[in-house]
């Protein structure tokens, strides 16, 4: 029965192999594309009694898959085509050998891995952990790389916040790590400044700076796997990756954000558990300038709450340490608001301030070696132990060749300049009894002395709101007249109030510089 039913399959494929050369008959010969050589096809087809063992051989199978078109061009050859048209048979009888190799190979495969697949598993897997132990390795090598952008130049190696820098070091910076940090504190403290000192003496460290990029999450990702190594630009790389983690071919900003992390983490933990590594070195991670992510877009809302739960995460497990930078107003108005609580525990908050004054006048000394401690004295009583004024103040003297006195007073006219802008914008949206409030609340801020005297954050707040004026501020502290708790941020912006009141002594020396 079985030969019967053989002979009958075969009888039928011979009868359909029949039929369609007859079709192939009728067809036109005018169209080139049609006409198929019928006397190729006649001949490739041949009784199912002439058939050796009633089987197809193979050459007699591959001329049915490649059907030469006579395209009646004119100058055959000897062969009777021409020399064209045989160039393009012999291309085509190329291409379809390579398809059919190609189709055998993938056959091949699929049944080694049907009756094998215990040991097919074993190949891809070992070949899977290739590839990821080698792009581990690289992001590893890349942060090991030296990168001059990463530290502070020659005349920047001083430690400004030696107490801070310590703190840091001995809790997030040194194995076993617990915990990640927190850097919070008014615009132009030291906080860049600390972070750079802090990631230059880091064995495998990254530094991104998001007051660089653009502030979306496409860009917040594109800037972080640059600076860890890790390239999104590889095409299999990205499309394999791609689909095995979201299962297609394209993901959006807050999966590749994910998918960064999720590398940055497997690296850490193969770095935790090298044995080479005897030192105990960790990944360190430093995100500065949080300030200029968006947190108005849902998005880096997103973004923003990864990064911290991936922070808390890698601190508990002990693999990688992230310290952020931000000022006290983002840190209350979108990290505290935007991310969990649970994420917030492990980490540890180090508040950086103005400078103290030894520290300060270090820092003039080191900019203006020729400054006294009067003329240091003087200028940080004028603009403050704030950083950003004290730079100011310093390449005034050391780049425009000006005097310690006239750059004093180029800062306090510019603060006057600006204090009085956001005054008057200020009051013109205000009743006359508000701004009578507003302007007891600044009078109350300082003092008419000849030493100025700011009142602490807490008192200052506090009695924003005994006066009913915290909604009246805010224009102020956009203008960084005010920072986020309520006083002036700088000596400068407080000396131009008692200006602008009147109430200075003149016989101060600072107002004597005064023009």
């Amino acid at each position: 029965m079985a030969s019967l039913h053989s002979l009958r399959c075969t009888r039928t494929l011979s009868s359909l192999l029949r039929s369609s050369a007859s079709g192939l008959r009728s067809v036109s010969t005018k169209s080139p594309f049609a006409a198929v050589s019928q006397s190729h096809l006649a001949a490739s087809i041949r009784p199912y009694s002439s058939i050796e063992g009633g089987r197809l051989p193979l050459h007699r199978l591959r001329a049915l898959l490649v059907a030469r078109k006579n395209l009646g061009v004119k100058g055959k050859n000897a062969t009777g085509t021409s020399g064209k048209e045989g160039s393009g048979s012999n291309l085509g009888d190329k291409l379809t050998t390579a398809a059919q190799l190609i189709l055998v190979a993938t056959t091949t495969l699929g049944i080694l891995a049907v009756c094998f697949p215990e040991q097919t598993s074993q190949i891809l897997k070992d070949y899977k952990d290739r590839l990821t132990s080698q792009r581990h390795q690289g992001i590893l090598e890349f942060l090991q790389s030296s990168r001059r952008y990463i530290g502070n130049s020659d005349d920047q190696k001083l430690t400004l916040h030696p107490a801070e820098a310590e703190d840091i070091k001995n809790t997030l910076l040194t194995a076993p790590i617990c915990r990640y940090g927190i850097l919070r504190g008014p615009s132009g403290c030291g906080k860049s400044r600390l972070l750079r000192n802090l990631a230059e003496n880091q064995q495998y460290v990254a530094y991104l700076s998001l007051g660089l990029t653009a502030g979306g999450v496409h860009n917040l990702v594109e800037e972080m796997a640059e600076e860890v190594g890790y390239d999104f630009d590889d095409w299999t790389q990205r499309v394999i990756q791609s689909y095995f983690f979201t299962g297609q071919a394209s993901v959006g900003p807050i999966d590749r954000l994910a998918m960064l992390l999720d590398e940055l983490e497997e690296a850490a933990w193969s770095l935790k558990f090298d044995p080479k590594n005897t030192e105990k070195h960790r990944l360190a991670l430093f995100i500065d300038d949080l300030d200029s992510i968006q947190v108005q877009d849902p998005l880096c809302q997103k973004a923003l709450s990864l990064l911290f739960s991936a922070a808390h995460k890698w601190a508990r497990e002990d693999t990688m340490t992230i310290i952020f930078g931000c000022s006290d107003q983002f840190y209350e108005n979108a990290i505290v608001k935007h991310v969990d609580s649970y994420f917030r525990e492990s980490a540890k908050i180090v508040n950086v301030g103005p400078l103290d004054p030894k520290n300060a006048h270090e820092f003039l000394r080191s900019r203006i070696p020729a400054i006294t401690p009067h003329e240091s004295v003087l200028v940080q009583t004028a603009v403050g132990r704030r950083l950003s004024s004290l730079t100011r103040i310093s390449e005034e003297v050391s780049k425009n060749h000006k005097t310690i006195e006239s750059a004093i007073a180029t800062e306090l006219n510019a603060a006057y300049q600006n204090l009085l802008v956001v005054l008057n914008d200020t009051q013109n949206n205000l009743t006359v009894k508000e701004s009578a409030a507003l302007l007891k609340y600044l009078d109350s801020l300082v003092s008419s002395t000849n030493k100025i005297v700011l009142k602490s954050d807490d008192d200052a707040l506090k009695l924003a709101r005994e006066l009913n004026v915290l909604k009246f501020i805010q224009p102020l502290v956009t203008q960084s007249v005010l920072n986020s708790d309520g006083a002036f941020t700088s000596e400068s912006y407080a000396l131009a109030y008692l200006k602008f009141r009147g109430t200075y002594s003149r016989r101060n020396e600072i107002f004597q510089l005064w023009k």
